[in-house]
């Protein structure tokens, strides 16, 4: 259904997913996903995001001075038994990538979520591959998010 590149474990090992990524096709149109996309500021692409909550973690990360780059949806790693499709992969002006996976912190109290993303960290980790867990408390204080969407839509028009 989707059209998928798939990482193997040769291009894993070169860490420059950023400037050397595979695009994971998503449909912006999905029966059961609410696919938007966001314009970010950091990036000339829009994002897709699977969720509310990625859409308003990309707003986070455009106004963190840490994040020089992020991308959402960006490949499918095979890993043989299993495929994972990270949420996004971020570039830190400490040079650093993460993969990161967005989560709701609800998610996480259920014990075949946690041993998903603990068999995704542990792969990963042998790879040299940082990875991290976001969840909504990034995005818990809404007045926060409701300035973020004001200072967006200034920048966006000033940009313009």
């Amino acid at each position: 259904m989707l059209e998928k590149n798939h990482l193997r474990d040769g291009y894993l090992n070169e860490n420059h997913f950023i400037d050397n990524y595979l695009i994971h096709r998503i449909y912006r149109y999905d029966k059961v996903k609410a696919i938007t996309s966001f314009p970010s500021i950091k990036h000339p692409k829009a994002q897709l995001c699977e969720s509310t909550l990625e859409a308003e973690v990309c707003l986070v990360k455009d106004f963190d001075p840490r994040v020089v780059k992020r991308l959402t949806q960006p490949f499918t790693i095979d890993f043989g038994d299993f495929r994972y499709t990270p949420d996004a992969i971020t570039r830190e002006s400490d040079g650093k990538e993460y993969i990161e996976e967005v989560k709701p912190a609800s998610e996480l109290e259920k014990p075949q979520v946690i041993k998903r993303l603990r068999e995704v960290e542990c792969r990963l980790f042998r790879k040299g591959i940082n990875f991290r867990v976001v969840t909504d408390e990034l995005t818990s204080n809404r007045l926060y998010i409701a300035n973020l969407w004001q200072l967006y839509r200034i920048v966006v028009t000033l940009t313009i």
